[in-house]
Parts: C-alpha cells; structure tokens; sequence
C-alpha cells in the first residue's frame, strides 16, 4: 500500500488559513474519519510526515483520514498570539464546519 499525505489550505481570510492534512492509500475507498486536536496540541499529534502514527495506521487499512490544524495551531495561520482575536467559540462555530465543508468537497459529497 502506498500511504500518501497532502496539505489542503482553507483560505478564511486574507490573514487567517486553516490547515487540513489528508492521510490516504489513494487506492483504498474505505470511510472516512475526522480528527481533531485538543486545545493545546496540534494535528501532528496523529501522524508524522514519515507516516507513523493513528492516522497512517488507520490509512494502511483502508481508511481516508482528515487532520485538522485549528487557528492558530500546527500550519494553521496565524500563530496564536495574546493579540489573537479568536478563540474556542470561533473553532466550534467557523473552523470545524470549514473542515467538514472541505472534506466533503473533496470527497465528493454534497456540503
């Protein structure tokens, strides 16, 4: 099986990007599955880029993975800051629902 990762940059604003990686066998069309980090790690907490980990694990059986990087997180954009003017009512109301939008998308599904 040959795992493949791509970044996927979701433009919020001009200022703000929001990063998704994708962990799949491009050969494999099992379900997909949504991770998402907790509010002090970043996605990297499910893989790394020489695929170990839950994610590249769960590709290798078939599985089409999404990692999310919330704002201000991982190669989210910008880093967080104490100037930051986002926070946890910005992940749940903006972030989450552009992750599951884009993976639909690439999916095929209808948003």
């Amino acid at each position: 099986m040959a795992i493949s990762q791509q970044s996927i940059i979701i433009n919020l604003d001009s200022q703000q990007t929001l990063h998704l990686r994708r962990i799949a066998d491009d050969n494999q069309q099992g379900p997909v599955v949504f991770f998402m980090h907790g509010a002090i790690e970043n996605g990297k907490i499910f893989y790394t880029h020489s695929n170990k980990g839950l994610a590249p694990f769960l590709a290798e059986q078939g599985y089409r993975c999404y990692v999310a990087d919330l704002r201000g997180r991982g190669d989210s954009k910008p880093v967080i800051s104490r100037q930051a003017q986002y926070g946890q009512t910005e992940s749940i109301l903006e972030d989450i629902p552009a992750f599951i939008n884009q993976t639909e998308l690439l999916e095929g599904k209808k948003a």
